[in-house]
């Protein structure tokens, strides 16, 4: 691994390490006898509270959580920071790239909930890093990059990017990669121009210096040009993201997640070869994530072939037995192949797993109903 520059340089190493096994679940954690069981955000928010004072607990709680939604980053993320805030002993020397540090098994494994989260989404927001500075020695609020990281923390959006635009402004060879944190920042606040700017910047930095050799998760280009993708997509660009993210499989023909974001925008136009195509590779390229399973199996009902569609969420629900969503579309795909007493189990087992918030509960349930009574 190349030797970093600085701290905040080491921050954004991050060691390519496929994601957590999925489908073995942990004891579900107890949460305020209000909150809703089924609803992610509950345990999440339990998580946050325990960071300050119990790390492993928090741990639990996030993981929890992304059980019920793996498709969110936040738990995933959260983790990364549950496991710091036990461990921010090693957390200089793990920022610094000591290579000691960053072969442990269980900081490849924390590095690996971070890889997760950032593919999840790449503007996860990552104020929470301010509780491993508070952990650790030495003046993290009395320097401008301190500074910067605790208005991020305090989610005061407006000044962390002002204060690391004159971090990136001063020293922009050094800390360019925190364009990539200021685009987060920018999303976050909803100023999509400001951030592609940013992006895009980025890739010009790393491609004027032929970076062939790195190993930071922020510098990889094709994250960068998957996230690009993203905000194309959220401005209603969708030429210009189906580019980006064919770009960022061309960096990497094995990055799932932009196969299954291509996969996606096949979707939209029925275009259905191209949508099965890309989240079969999605799936052979990250077998043990579910959601390009699910992906696979809606481009299969697309297709006219809900029975194939059918396995496909079967395996999404053996992967992830308390997640929702699967448990909807297998429910539909039974009904789409005629198999309504299966499907009505199906739309129960949904229920069961839903929030109660959740648009489609009585859609569901008047399916439960009225397929039970079919002979």
């Amino acid at each position: 691994m190349r030797r970093v520059d600085s701290l905040v340089r080491g921050l954004v190493a991050v060691v390519a390490f496929a994601a957590p096994a999925v489908g073995q679940l942990p004891v579900r954690p107890n949460i305020a006898r209000e909150a809703d069981p089924n609803d992610w955000q509950a345990y999440y928010n339990a998580g946050v509270e325990h960071l300050v004072h119990d790390g492993r607990q928090a741990d639990a709680d996030f993981a929890w959580a992304s059980h019920l939604r793996p498709d969110r980053a936040e738990p995933l993320f959260g983790r990364y920071i549950a496991y710091w805030v036990q461990h921010v002993s090693e957390f200089f020397d793990y920022a610094n790239a000591d290579e000691r540090t960053v072969r442990k098994p269980l900081v490849m494994r924390a590095d690996s909930l971070r890889e997760a989260a950032l593919r999840r989404s790449p503007f996860v927001h990552q104020g929470l890093m301010m509780l491993i500075f508070d952990r650790m020695e030495g003046r993290w609020r009395d320097d401008r990059v301190g500074q910067a990281w605790f208005a991020l923390g305090q989610a005061n959006l407006p000044v962390a990017a002002e204060r690391f635009g004159r971090i990136i402004q001063q020293e922009p060879a050094k800390y360019g990669s925190f364009r990539f944190l200021r685009a987060s920042i920018f999303v976050n606040s909803r100023s999509y121009d400001s951030a592609a700017a940013e992006l895009t910047t980025l890739l010009a930095q790393l491609r004027a210096h032929d970076a062939t050799t790195i190993d930071s998760e922020y510098e990889s280009k094709e994250l960068l040009e998957y996230a690009m993708g993203l905000l194309h997509l959220q401005l209603r660009r969708l030429g210009p993201a189906r580019e980006a993210f064919g770009r960022a499989v061309a960096e990497n023909a094995a990055f799932s997640a932009a196969h299954a974001m291509l996969g996606d925008l096949a979707i939209s136009t029925h275009d259905t070869a191209t949508a099965l195509a890309e989240f079969t590779l999605a799936v052979e390229t990250a077998p043990s994530d579910v959601e390009p399973h699910i992906g696979l199996g809606r481009a299969l009902l697309l297709a006219g072939r809900p029975s194939d569609a059918a396995t496909e969420f079967m395996k999404a629900t053996s992967m992830e037995p308390v997640y929702a969503e699967p448990y909807w579309l297998l429910a539909t795909a039974l009904e789409a192949g005629g198999n309504t007493a299966n499907a009505a189990i199906r739309y129960g087992q949904f229920l069961e797993r839903a929030t109660l918030s959740d648009p489609r509960r009585s859609e569901a349930e008047r399916k439960r109903v009225s397929r039970e009574k079919v002979p």
